[in-house]
Parts: structure tokens; C-alpha cells; sequence
């Protein structure tokens, strides 16, 4: 989890400074995204993070009637070089990959995507299977298992970011809003 803390800062401090972030900003990026993958496979989530920011950013400057090209290929660079740091930083955590490289990220992802479990889960004194859990299952067990604080910051966040939304969409202020 921390590995993944320390992801989330490094891409908002990559992110706040789009164009051009700090060289050594990215490669920190890269190296804490890197861990985060050794850890777990929910670390390519960071990687996702970064294209949707960096989309949104080009959509923004486009909107603002700039040309995007330069800062789209300054971004896809950084994107780039994180990505390469990040694969070097998940290699000794990986030890699959170690064999080849290359073939067995793609084995690894496949793998992982197509886990099934069934086994039986105990929700409401029934023990349910996994499959067939009710779909208010996960938001139920966010309300219960999540501090209060996290889910109170998580709906506040919600809120704000609907507010910036619909404010932008309204043809709201020239104010720049980043997260």
C-alpha cells in the first residue's frame, strides 16, 4: 500500500506540472510504479492514471485553442521513460520475468486477468458464492470496512469533482483546476 501511496504522489506532482514535469519526478514515478506491480497488479492502475491525466490535458489545451503536439510528445516521452523504469523496477520482484523478459508480461497479465475463483463467500449469514454476490455486496462492505474519514473524503471528492465538472461544461470560469 505505501508502494502505491507513493505512486499516486509522484504521478500528481508528474501531473501538476504537465507539460514538462521534472525528469526526476518521472523516473520516481517509474520507480514506485515499478514496486507497486511487484506487489500487486492493481499497480497498472497508475499507469492508466497517467493516460487519462495526460488525455485530459491535451483535450484541455486543444480546448484552449493551443497546439497540442508539443505537449503531447513531451508527455509521451516522460510517459515512456516512466514506463521503462517502471519495467526495470518490477523485474527483481517478478521473478517470472526473469526468464524471458519480454514474452512473460503478456503470459503474467493473461494469467491474472483470467483468474477464477469461485469459492463461497459468507455475506448477510449465508455463505454465497463469489459469482452470484448481490451487486450491492461491494458497496456494502466499502461502508463497513472503509474509516469513516476515507469515505467521507471519498464522497467529498465526488462532489467537488462533479462541481468542476458541470462548472466546466456550463462554460465556467477560466480558473485551471488540478487536482
Amino acid at each position: 500500500a505505501s508502494c502505491y501511496m507513493w505512486s499516486l504522489y509522484f504521478l500528481v506532482r508528474v501531473v501538476d506540472t504537465f507539460p514538462r514535469p521534472k525528469i526526476t519526478q518521472v523516473i520516481l514515478l517509474g520507480i514506485f510504479v515499478g514496486f507497486s506491480l511487484g506487489v500487486r497488479i492493481a499497480g497498472l492502475l497508475i499507469i492508466c492514471y497517467y493516460g487519462m491525466a495526460s488525455l485530459l490535458f491535451v483535450v484541455g489545451q486543444i480546448r484552449d485553442r493551443k497546439n497540442p503536439k508539443e505537449a503531447l510528445i513531451s508527455i509521451a516521452w516522460r510517459g515512456i521513460l516512466s514506463g521503462i523504469v517502471a519495467y526495470l523496477s518490477v523485474l527483481p520482484f517478478w521473478p517470472v520475468l526473469w526468464k524471458s523478459p519480454f514474452d512473460r508480461v503478456k503470459d503474467s497479465l493473461a494469467y491474472a486477468q483470467s483468474f477464477d475463483w469461485n469459492g463461497f463467500v459468507l455475506y448477510d449469514g449465508e455463505f454465497i458464492r463469489a459469482s452470484e454476490l448481490p451487486w450491492h455486496y461491494l458497496p456494502k462492505w466499502l461502508i463497513i470496512t472503509l474509516p469513516e474519514w476515507t469515505l467521507e473524503s471519498a464522497i467529498l471528492g465526488i462532489i467537488i469533482v462533479g462541481m468542476i465538472l458541470l462548472r466546466s461544461i456550463n462554460g465556467g470560469t477560466d480558473e485551471k483546476h488540478t487536482l
